[in-house]
């Protein structure tokens, strides 16, 4: 028999007894059409910033394919973050919880929900898909497993999100700054 990807079986009706095993070989299947494309978005992505290239398939491997159509609501302000989103292509709305506040436009190489990774609390805003999009997707539990076992890997990705938080909180103070009334 010869299997062609991308694999596309819907749902398996098996034995309970037979499931972990087919699970397990379903997502090896599918871990061969996610790894090449996330192993080589990885890089250039700067939450993971100097992974080896190992650290990076280690990343890649716990990461699965995602797709929105046009319009898709992604996640909700308030709903739970429990996962980072890698944009591989498309383009994502961000829409903070005021109405007057900016829309940020998120594009490929850019993640979605990296903040909650440091605080478990819903998400501040919404994000819709722009355009058609797909995505790698990270759950937080998934990233922490690996953060265990390769204690490597997370001190690198904590390091890079720390550094760009400060980015941003650096280039909001700018912003602050140039709105201000002169005093």
């Amino acid at each position: 028999m010869r299997l062609f990807l991308p694999l596309e079986l819907g749902e398996p009706q098996l034995f309970e007894k037979g499931r972990p095993v087919a699970e397990a070989v379903i997502r090896s299947f599918q871990s061969r059409e996610v790894l090449p494309r996330v192993a080589d978005a990885i890089p250039a992505i700067p939450l993971f910033r100097d992974l080896t290239e190992d650290q990076q398939r280690q990343l890649a491997s716990i990461c699965r394919l995602e797709s929105f159509e046009s319009g898709t609501l992604i996640y909700e302000t308030g709903q739970p973050s429990d996962r980072i989103y890698i944009l591989l292509s498309g383009e994502v709305e961000v829409m903070p919880l005021e109405a007057s506040g900016p829309t940020i436009l998120v594009r490929p190489g850019e993640c979605l929900g990296e903040m909650s990774l440091l605080r478990a609390t819903p998400h501040s805003a919404a994000a819709r898909a722009r355009t058609a999009v797909e995505a790698a997707v990270i759950d937080h539990d998934d990233l922490l497993q690996l953060a265990r076992r390769r204690p490597d890997v997370g001190a690198t990705i904590f390091r890079n999100l720390a550094r760009g938080l400060t980015e941003k909180l650096a280039s909001l103070d700018a912003r602050f700054l140039e709105t201000r009334p002169n005093d």
